[in-house]
């Protein structure tokens, strides 16, 4: 009887595991979805579990807000807001800064709201597609004077061993 109820409970407790683990997969899934749908916050407005999308070329990865921190002065007015992302990146900004939905640092841009990110990567999207497309054509004057070099340099090459030929 008593090894019957501890089958059970080992067996309720293996069971729930997967459903709690699949559950909470699903509630970040729908959490993501709404925040990529409807977040319009400021740097200074976000608080742990809301997104930001960082966007590298053209390239863009949703990194989760774990935490802020603020640091005061010594008249304990803000000097800076840290805050720190899921991928362990912490943005270290001046209060001046927060006061937007985007910011730059070095060639990364972080965008508060998805659509205006999603938008950027497009066009940079669009804009390196459109310059491999033009590095990639050759038009037909190309290739002539491309083969009028090749011709002078083997013309060159045949004078200077004629040359040297008939020197001997």
């Amino acid at each position: 009887m008593i090894e019957g109820i501890f089958v059970l409970i080992v067996l309720t407790i293996a069971l729930s595991v997967p459903v709690i683990a699949i559950t909470k997969i699903i509630c970040n899934i729908l959490n993501y979805d709404h925040k990529k749908k409807h977040q319009h916050k400021m740097f200074k407005e976000l608080k742990e579990g809301d997104y930001i999308w960082k966007l590298c070329g053209d390239y863009i990865e949703p990194m989760e807000i774990t935490g802020t921190r603020y640091y005061f002065d010594t008249e304990d007015d803000i000097q800076e807001i840290h805050i720190s992302t899921s991928d362990y990146t912490t943005l270290h900004l001046k209060p001046q800064q927060t006061n937007t939905f985007k910011i730059k640092e070095g060639t990364t841009e972080y965008y508060t709201i998805f659509k205006e990110a999603e938008a950027k990567r497009m066009l940079t999207e669009m804009k390196r597609n459109k310059s491999i497309n033009e590095y990639n054509v050759v038009n037909q004057q190309e290739k002539i004077n491309a083969l009028n070099k090749e011709l002078k340099e083997l013309e060159k090459i045949k004078q200077n061993t004629f040359n040297k030929l008939n020197m001997k």
